[in-house]
Formats: C-alpha cells, sequence, structure tokens
C-alpha cells in the first residue's frame, strides 16, 4: 500500500483568486494564439513544398528525347546505293577489238554506269592491201596501204614490172640493145637494137 503524503496547509495569505494576476491571463490567451498560427504556418509552408512537385513537368524532356527521332534522316544516305546498280564509271571506256581500217571496238560507259554500243574508234585512211591507181601521175604505178593503215608513196602497182616515166624508162637487154617499158601493160617492150645507146 501506498503511505499517504503530508498534509501541507497553505497560509490565506497566499491564496491568489483567479484573474488577480491579470497579466497572466493574458499571457495565456496569447501563448494560445501563438501556437495555432504557428501550426497554420507550418501548414501552408509545407504545402509550398508541394508545389515542389511541378519538376515532374521535367518529364516534357522527354519530348526532346523524342527530337532523337531525327536520326531517322540518316535514311538519306539510301541513295548512295543506287550506284550499286551501275558496272562501270561514267566516261570510262574499254576496248571489245578490232575492227575497219585499223580501228579499235570500244565501248563508253554512259551517265548512269552502263556500257554502250561498241563504236570503231582510232581508225587509219586505208585498208591493208588495198591501192590507189589514181593517186601518182605515172600509170604504172599506185599507192598501196600499209600495214598500218596509212598510205605509202607510190610505187609500182600490182603486177607492174616498170614504172613508164613518161616513155624514158629503159633497160639494157644486152649489147647495143635495150627496151623500154610499155605504158598500158607496164612491161618491158621486147629488147631492141640500139646505136646510139651506152649498152
Amino acid at each position: 500500500m501506498r503511505r499517504a503524503g503530508p498534509v501541507f496547509t497553505l497560509p490565506l495569505a497566499l491564496i491568489v483568486a483567479p484573474g488577480a494576476l491579470g497579466g497572466c491571463s493574458d499571457d495565456t490567451y496569447i501563448a494560445t494564439n501563438e501556437l495555432p498560427s504557428a501550426g497554420a504556418g507550418g501548414t501552408s509552408s509545407g504545402g509550398a513544398t508541394s508545389s515542389g512537385g511541378m519538376p515532374g513537368s521535367g518529364g516534357s524532356g522527354a519530348l526532346a528525347g523524342a527530337a532523337g527521332m531525327a536520326g531517322a534522316a540518316g535514311d538519306g544516305g539510301n541513295p548512295g546505293t543506287g550506284g550499286s546498280s551501275g558496272v562501270c564509271t561514267p566516261g570510262q571506256k574499254q576496248d571489245t577489238g578490232s575492227c575497219g581500217q585499223c580501228g579499235t571496238k570500244r565501248q563508253t560507259c554512259d551517265a548512269n554506269g552502263q556500257w554502250g554500243p561498241e563504236q570503231c574508234e582510232g581508225q587509219g585512211v586505208c585498208t591493208p592491201g588495198g591501192e590507189d591507181l589514181g593517186a601518182c601521175s605515172d600509170p604504172c604505178e599506185a599507192k598501196a596501204c600499209e600495214s598500218n593503215c596509212t598510205w605509202s608513196a607510190c610505187k609500182l602497182k600490182a603486177g607492174a614490172k616498170c614504172s613508164y616515166k613518161s616513155g624514158t624508162n629503159f633497160q639494157c637487154c644486152g649489147t647495143k640493145k635495150w627496151q623500154f617499158c610499155s605504158s598500158s601493160s607496164c612491161d618491158w617492150f621486147p629488147c631492141a637494137d640500139c646505136a646510139s645507146c651506152s649498152c
């Protein structure tokens, strides 16, 4: 069991009636008013921190990330693959054989990178083995086309045995005998005597 404490009796002079100390009553009221206002202040300021949630709009940063889709423009590089359809470089030439008068068959690469039709290029002026019978003043001579497709100087035409030389061309065929070149046959006339020749 608890023991009862001592009982004290206060003198009447120390007993103060309520409201006798007016200052205490006012102080208590003021303190009471300050507490709610302080609590309200805490609530409002606390609410202000909730507005800090606005940075959540930083989600708009995700929209900036969408700009990264511009990288799709890299697809523009695809036209470069068009070059793969070409088989040659525009302006390029290739030889495919010989042709004509010592010419060369060539193909030229067109603007689309494709080989064009064959064309004979670099030809000479004549066909080897050919003759130009009217190119010389002597009826027994002609110009012949050489192996490089160019004309030679005037020389005996095919089958000719002598040049006519305007009737002055002769050769000795024995003592005091000579023979001249025929302009029609381009061959020597039969041997004939000559009195004044040096044969």
